[in-house]
C-alpha cells in the first residue's frame, strides 16, 4: 500500500452486482442504462489475441503493461 501511496494511486470505477445489492435494480435501470445506449459511459480493454498468447497478456497483466481490463480473445465471433 505504501507503493500506493508514493504513487499517488487512483483507482476509478464501479461494479454493477455491488450496486445493484447496495441500492436495488431501479436505479441502474434508470440512470445507467440510458448512458449505455447513448454510449456515455467508456471503458479500455487491452486485448491479447489466441490462446497461446495467454502467458505473454498475463505477464503484461502482472507487469502493468496494458491499459483498462485485460482480455484474452480466443476466437472472434
Amino acid at each position: 500500500m505504501s507503493q500506493g501511496i508514493q504513487k499517488a494511486l487512483s483507482i476509478n470505477g464501479f461494479q454493477v452486482l455491488q450496486l445493484i445489492a447496495q441500492y436495488g435494480k431501479k436505479p441502474f435501470i434508470e440512470e445507467y442504462l440510458p448512458l449505455l445506449r447513448d454510449n456515455k459511459l467508456k471503458w479500455k480493454e487491452h486485448r491479447t489475441y489466441g490462446l497461446e498468447k495467454l502467458p505473454e497478456g498475463l505477464v503484461g497483466l502482472l507487469r502493468g503493461q496494458n491499459d483498462g481490463k485485460a482480455v484474452i480473445v480466443v476466437a472472434e465471433d
